[in-house]
């Protein structure tokens, strides 16, 4: 589970989550509002969907086989709690994503 606490640290991962908070995009647009290489949104985008902190909103299929993916924040807010010789994590997510991460534990 600290894989998910590695992921969050990245400040581009943090970058495309507030991108893709209200309204969804497409890698595309991600790369160019934020100034990321497409090769690294893509990468982080499926980093993201693997945690289930993002998912794909649609999908349309254009002329010529041609296809467009949007992508979705699914995280909504994050809780961190100090307890002693724990630190605690509680992720607020649309309840088909929560399974298995919303709570994370660390022992500092």
């Amino acid at each position: 589970m600290k894989d998910i606490i590695d992921v969050l640290e990245s400040e581009d991962v943090r970058r495309i989550i507030l991108e893709t908070y209200i309204s969804a995009k497409s890698a595309a647009d991600i790369s160019s509002r934020l100034g990321l290489p497409l090769s690294k949104c893509y990468s982080l985008l499926k980093k993201l969907e693997s945690f289930g902190l993002m998912e794909s909103e649609e999908f349309n299929v254009y002329k010529g086989g041609r296809s467009k993916k949007v992508y979705r924040a699914s995280l909504r807010n994050a809780r961190m709690v100090m307890d002693n010789d724990r630190i605690m994590i509680q992720f607020d997510m649309p309840q088909e994503q929560m399974e298995g991460i919303q709570l994370v534990e660390m022992l500092t």
